[in-house]
């Protein structure tokens, strides 16, 4: 058939059809350009099975769900380049035969997720359907699979199925109506309902430690909300099991995490062998989001405007800082060395804030504990190892001798 021309008799490009067909399948797509009086270019970009409209880079996700995914073209030696290739190209269908998309859930550097239901079935739930997008990965995608199908537990996300087709791997989990914590609104929650919030990512990654597994990812975004309002862990891509000592071998030295939120030892590849250490350095991080909203670029939680002890914060916070003390810090051997040991510590801050119990700190605004209307005034006893708190409003006095050479408020 004779090759189509333009006006000016020289062939129409294959892009131009391209973009011709392309306009036809995505609706609307044409309708803003037949009111524009202008002549513009709009370039579309084809690149691993995505495509991109430019410069907005918007993710077309209607042709990802819909159209089915031609396999890359392998190199052809010089022999295979004169020979023709009468083998069909092998094809991958898409979207599972057994699953309906019903819209993009995001994007992250190992696959996409989409939220899906099944297509015949009772429970009309939705799930959450995660597919490799870089064979590169598949390792790690599969370490994924098998750390979730390892961790049944009811703070990890729960994963219900996953594919046989290597062609198209992707696993089927149990999706979260609520937001992850990143996006996660807190205000009008005060500091223990917070604290119990964490208490339940703490436990999650508690159960992951005990099975040898580490995150090595923990950030608000991989962290979710049930309909129920129980928290969920999730997103174990970059996990690694210390069961198996060919992986450990093989990761120990990457520099894998949000960098915000990975631990110093870690971002700058010091690790020779992976510790749960750089996991609790991630989680005080979390902490720290879960109560002030912002993410810290390394561990100024203590230093100026980024230290949470303020005088409207309450006398409670100063208990917060001991969890900090102990992960938000440098040094791995200064943090807490499990998550069971970090769990306890965040118990007893947990029931002194239940308590409403008071700070060993002279220098804190504290309320009387006998009428809660007046506040504590420190002043030194009659011995040189006694402290006492009068109360400006009723007079209550509370006396501490200290047993050592150098008293505690000191």
């Amino acid at each position: 058939m004779e090759q189509l021309r333009a006006p000016n008799s020289l062939p129409i490009p294959d892009q131009v059809w391209l973009g011709l067909f392309l306009a036809r399948q995505i609706p609307n797509a044409l309708s803003s350009c037949q009111q524009d009086d202008r002549n513009t270019v709009t370039s579309f970009r084809i690149n691993e099975h995505i495509l991109t409209l430019e410069p907005k880079d918007v993710w077309d996700d209607y042709v990802r769900a819909h159209n089915t995914v031609d396999e890359p073209p392998k190199p052809q030696s010089a022999v295979e380049k004169q020979t023709p290739n009468l083998t069909p190209k092998k094809v991958s269908d898409w979207p599972p035969s057994q699953w309906k998309i019903e819209g993009p859930l995001g994007e992250g550097g190992q696959g996409w997720t989409y939220k899906a239901r099944r297509k015949s079935g009772p429970d009309g739930k939705s799930y959450v359907l995660k597919r490799l997008k870089n064979k590169g990965r598949l390792a790690r995608f599969r370490n994924e699979i098998a750390a979730l199908t390892k961790l049944q537990h009811p703070g990890i996300l729960k994963i219900v199925e996953t594919s046989e087709e290597p062609e198209t791997p992707f696993f089927v989990a149990e999706y979260c109506e609520g937001a992850d914590l990143g996006r996660a609104n807190f205000s009008g929650k005060d500091l223990l309902t917070r604290l119990k919030i964490f208490r339940q990512v703490c436990e999650a990654v508690n159960a992951a430690h005990n099975a040898g597994i580490l995150h090595r990812d923990l950030k608000p975004q991989n962290i979710f909300i049930r309909k129920d309002d129980s928290i969920v862990v999730g997103d174990f891509g970059l996990c690694i099991d210390l069961n198996d000592a060919k992986e450990r071998a093989t990761q120990t030295l990457e520099a894998v995490g949000a960098e915000r939120y990975i631990a110093p030892e870690v971002a700058k590849g010091r690790v020779s062998e992976p510790q749960p250490t750089s996991d609790l350095y991630s989680l005080g991080k979390v902490l720290y989001f879960i109560l002030s909203g912002r993410t810290l670029v390394r561990e100024e939680y203590a230093e100026g405007e980024d230290d949470l002890r303020t005088r409207d914060a309450g006398p409670s916070m100063h208990f917060v800082y001991e969890l900090f003390d102990k992960t938000i810090t440098e040094r791995p051997q200064d943090r807490y060395q499990s998550a069971a040991d970090m769990l306890y510590a965040l118990d007893t801050v947990v029931e002194r804030v239940q308590l409403k119990a008071h700070v060993l700190k002279p220098s804190v605004r504290q309320h009387c504990m006998f009428c809660v209307v007046g506040e504590y005034q420190p002043s030194m006893g009659p011995g040189s190892n006694d402290l006492l708190y009068f109360c400006t409003n009723c007079g209550n006095t509370q006396r501490f001798v200290s047993p050592t050479s150098k008293p505690w408020w000191e």
